[in-house]
């Protein structure tokens, strides 16, 4: 994966656009910094779980392999 490119990942941004502060990947050279996860694909949809809070993704693919996540930093 191309961490510098802005697909693959989950991104956490501040309300102006910049990166969130306590990212992962803040001091990381040649990541982007606004990256909170990467190694994702084709994320489908999102949620946020109402009891825990936690967000979970859907990521599918064309021959199967279909995921459920819980996003966490890194």
């Amino acid at each position: 994966q191309d961490n510098s490119d802005d697909a693959g990942g989950v991104h956490r941004i501040t309300p102006d656009g910049g990166p969130a502060p306590g990212n992962p990947f803040l001091d990381t050279s040649g990541v982007n910094d606004t990256f909170y996860t990467t190694g994702n694909r084709n994320i489908h949809g999102m949620t946020i779980h109402p009891e825990t809070g936690e967000i979970w993704s859907h990521e599918h693919g064309p021959r199967g392999g279909d995921e459920i996540n819980i996003i966490r930093a890194g």
